[in-house]
């Protein structure tokens, strides 16, 4: 929308800038290309596409030499998904001989969107980084260079891409910077160099001490190298540093089985971590694991606390109620009542991007609808 009134500013002869860049002046729309560019415009504004492609294609035809025209072109083609095209514009604008330093930078960047989102990865790079070459501060093509190193997973070229834009924009992003050190640790622990994963996974907590992820996969590690009371403490920071994020600690531990002096540190983790975070979800775990060892009056108390912190938490009061029938005398209503019991819902959680609103039934750590990091909290 920015650029559609970019672009009429421009046909009514008025001096614009766009991304800080002013093109030479006189080169306004000659008389006869005028209605088919404003009726271009218009149909933009309509959201109209194809025609809007089908009136500034016929302005082309009668001036070649408006670059804006290309450049509003170009931007419908990559719109409608024809990369191809797009590109084609953005590369005839780029080799004009006398074409102003500014359009020349703006058409490289376009360039380097069109790549980015056609699919041509390498060329996307290269782009942006040409286009970071002829303007060091172009803070959009940093931007999209960060996005594009974590598509690739290049933890490392992203996170120097980052510092770059943090040092240009001069804000510190210490969470953006401490989820970029936790997917590159858990890179080198997938390679099996557990090593240098700890010390990315160190070095995020450092940056962010609140940093789940982090939290999480150095717990994993210790796990994997045996070291667990080392993961039961690391987890255990997860109830101060996010406790509505506590439950994914304890998902951890009820899911396998412990022997010795294991299963009685586990246990001491679990009653800690449940009392620490006052969540329903992390209470109705601790409950679900009480109940496959069998203890079922443990079990009834810990359900009960999770109707203390919510009320309305269907999963706990199924379960609940499974369990009473079976204490009692089962007749033909308590038969009835425990059908009606097995259709109510299943424990679900949902979660929600505090940024964009997108919506998910497992916690990402980046939004993939913004592309924004720790913005996804679950929903009560």
């Amino acid at each position: 929308m920015a650029l559609v009134f970019i672009l009429l500013g421009y046909a009514l002869g008025a001096s614009f800038s766009t991304r800080g860049m002013r093109p030479a002046s006189g080169q306004g729309l000659k008389k006869g290309q005028q209605p088919a560019f404003l009726k271009g415009i218009s149909s933009m504004l309509a959201q109209e596409t194809d025609k809007a492609i089908a009136e500034l294609t016929q302005a082309v035809e009668l001036d070649s030499e408006t670059v804006e025209t290309y450049i509003a072109l170009g931007h419908l083609y990559r719109s409608k998904g024809i990369f191809d095209r797009a590109i084609s514009l953005r590369q005839s604008i780029i080799a004009r001989p006398r074409l102003a330093p500014g359009l020349k930078i703006q058409a490289l960047y376009d360039l380097g969107v069109d790549y980015r989102m056609g699919g041509f990865l390498s060329r996307a790079i290269e782009t942006f980084e040409q286009v970071l070459a002829e303007d060091s501060h172009h803070q959009a093509a940093l931007r999209d260079l960060v996005q594009v190193y974590e598509e690739i997973q290049d933890w490392d070229k992203a996170l120097e891409a980052q510092r770059r834009l943090d040092r240009l924009t001069g804000r510190s992003n210490p969470t953006i910077l401490a989820h970029l050190l936790t997917e590159r640790g858990k890179k080198h622990q997938a390679a099996g160099d557990q090593a240098e994963a700890k010390v990315s996974f160190r070095k995020a907590l450092s940056l962010d001490k609140h940093s789940v992820s982090a939290l999480l996969a150095l717990g994993d590690l210790f796990l994997a190298q045996g070291e667990v009371k080392n993961a039961l403490s690391t987890w255990r920071r997860i109830a101060a540093a996010a406790p509505r994020l506590a439950f994914m600690a304890l998902e951890r531990v009820i899911e396998r089985d412990w022997t010795g002096r294991e299963a009685e540190a586990v246990e001491e983790f679990i009653e800690a971590l449940v009392a620490e975070s006052k969540d329903p979800w992390a209470q109705f775990l601790a409950a679900r694991h009480l109940a496959a060892r069998g203890k079922e009056q443990e079990t009834v108390a810990a359900l009960r606390k999770v109707f203390e912190l919510a009320p309305g938490f269907l999963p706990a009061h199924r379960d609940l109620g499974l369990i009473l029938m079976d204490q009692g005398q089962i007749d033909e209503i308590l038969t009835a009542y425990q059908n009606l019991l097995g259709q109510l819902p299943g424990a679900r959680r949902e979660f929600e991007c505090r940024h964009c609103g997108y919506r998910s039934g497992e916690l990402e750590w980046k939004c993939p609808s913004c592309r924004q990091w720790g913005t996804i909290e679950p929903i009560n």
